[in-house]
């Protein structure tokens, strides 16, 4: 089939518009990768400790307590708003936050995939070619892992997707009501994550410049579908801008700042220290799932012959917007490369308009090709020192848990703890807790004399710790260990927070190691203040 058959611009009688409904090909692609997925995911079944953090603000807010991390503190240490209020809003009807954000996720990466399958159904003439993006979202370890890890990933993902996939139906022709649908989306993509408004630029874009592609030449009509098309895409902006600046606009009131407390915490200027830890990064997620994302850019640009009328051009450019905030932000470090999460249905999509153009002249290339892939991108998913990482992290997760209810049983409500790892440890103990990375703190986050080093992991200072007069310093990452440590042991990974406190002599005249023994005979040192010793 030639390509520009499959890459014109929809009208109201092409077969852009057919409806696909549950047909046998699309019931058999839902049916056979969601469960894989939902499988898959169940094999990681992790839930990183950043999540507890929402779900603290999220549990503040049924309690009546406000969006806030410490009682009475307004910061906002949370960058995933409406994922916040969803998970409220699923616990204030009874459900446990862990379960209540798997739900989500599942629902959200479900529908993600879904959402993919039948879109590419509705332009594909073979049922083969939505097979691949599903299979690819499935067998991925990111999208798994991610599907069920607490954060936001899952509805961002699926709000990014069904903004592509509306402005890939949008013509001069299309009603008020269609652009406007396009602007929800992105306007919610917004409200979950604050970078999500930059992402209107290409979408919109692309939208405007597949006009000049697709008219007719000879088109009396040209000015007036012009002008209608560009009133579209601000009516599509201006929602988009609405919900951003109503979100901006609480945010200055609840908490003071525009902008989340987040953003000074992890923020650098740009810089070629910033550029290049962005750069290993994303290196490293290609590396992980040896280079396939990059390989189906290139099967694509060959496939389709960089035709001006291909549709991976709006994914396509999805991705390079998200790769160019990845760079000069410094990337992120979580496991599985959580931020590529929203990119891989667009490398989905990417691949079925390759596997559709290239089925047409060689389908023994296309599946060789897609086998290839799906091969490629599995292992990683099972085995590796990704995996050998994250069950060493559930591992101290579920320390850290008995950790911190431990602290809830044994400590006074107003015990003030400061520590780098708030999460789990913050949402089981329930006491207030200073932040020593600065995420939740705000004079901690535009502290400055910041590292270029792990993101998020940077922010210190060790005199406003000392100020702030904790009862309770976990220097390094909270543990429990099988005896009582002596100030002879290593404390693991220390931050930059924890060598501001240990070259402070402050610190060593006002607190000493203390070992709290916990149930199973397990201990977990602390500095304790001296004048809390029993």
């Amino acid at each position: 089939m030639p390509l520009h058959a499959i890459n014109s611009e929809p009208s109201a009688t092409s077969s852009e518009h057919r409806v696909v409904g549950w047909s046998p090909s699309f019931v058999a692609a839902v049916a056979t990768t969601v469960p894989v997925l939902l499988l898959h995911a169940w094999y990681f079944r992790h839930t990183c400790d950043d999540a507890y953090i929402s779900f603290r603000y999220a549990r503040n807010l049924v309690d009546g307590l406000g969006l806030v991390y410490n009682p009475g503190e307004r910061v906002m240490g949370y960058s995933n708003f409406l994922w916040v209020l969803l998970l409220a809003g699923l616990h204030a009807l009874g459900l446990d936050l862990v379960l209540a954000a798997r739900i989500l996720g599942a629902l959200f990466s479900g529908a993600t995939l879904l959402l993919t399958v039948s879109f590419v159904r509705q332009w594909s003439t073979r049922a083969v070619t939505a097979w691949f993006p599903a299979v690819w979202l499935a067998l991925n370890g990111t999208f798994a892992l991610w599907t069920l890890g607490g954060l936001e990933g899952p509805l961002f993902a699926f709000l990014l997707l069904g903004a592509v996939v509306s402005a890939s139906r949008l013509t001069s022709t299309s009603s008020p009501r269609a652009f406007a649908k396009l602007g929800l989306w992105l306007g919610l993509a917004a409200l979950t994550r604050p970078e999500g408004v930059f992402y209107s630029v290409p979408i919109c874009t692309w939208v405007l410049f597949r006009r000049f592609f697709t008219r007719k030449r000879s088109n009396p009509e040209e000015k007036v579908e012009s002008r209608r098309l560009l009133a579209g895409v601000a009516l599509a902006l201006s929602i988009d801008a609405a919900f951003y600046l109503a979100l901006s606009l609480w945010m200055f009131f609840y908490y003071g700042d525009p902008l989340p407390n987040t953003y000074y915490a992890k923020a650098h200027p740009l810089s070629p220290a910033i550029l290049s830890r962005g750069m290993l990064f994303a290196w490293r997620f290609l590396r992980a799932y040896h280079f396939v994302p990059a390989g189906i850019l290139f099967w694509w640009a060959v496939a389709t012959r960089l035709s001006p009328r291909a549709r991976g051009w709006l994914p396509s450019s999805v991705i390079g917007a998200f790769l160019v905030f990845f760079l000069v932000t410094g990337g992120d470090a979580l496991v599985y490369h959580r931020m590529w999460f929203w990119t891989l249905p667009m490398f989905g999509l990417l691949a079925a308009e390759a596997a559709e153009a290239t089925c047409g002249r060689r389908p023994v290339l296309a599946w060789t090709a897609g086998a290839a892939a799906l091969a490629l991108t599995f292992p990683n998913s099972i085995v590796g020192e990704d995996i050998t990482y994250l069950r060493a992290d559930d591992r101290f997760l579920a320390d850290v848990a008995v950790l911190g209810r431990y602290l809830r049983e044994e400590t006074s409500p107003d015990t003030l703890i400061a520590a780098n790892n708030i999460g789990v440890l913050g949402y089981e103990s329930q006491r207030p807790i200073l932040d020593m990375l600065g995420l939740t703190d705000r004079h901690i986050a535009r502290a400055p004399g910041k590292p270029v080093a792990t993101p998020g992991h940077e922010s210190h200072d060790g005199g406003y710790v000392l100020q702030r007069d904790p009862d309770l310093v976990f220097l390094g990452m909270p543990r429990v260990l099988s005896r009582p440590a002596t100030l002879r042991d290593k404390p693991g990974r220390l931050y930059p927070s924890d060598v501001d406190l240990i070259r402070d002599a402050r610190f060593r005249a006002r607190y000493a190691l203390y070992n709290f023994e916990l149930p199973g005979g397990r201990y977990a040192p602390v500095f304790l203040k001296k004048t809390l010793f029993p």
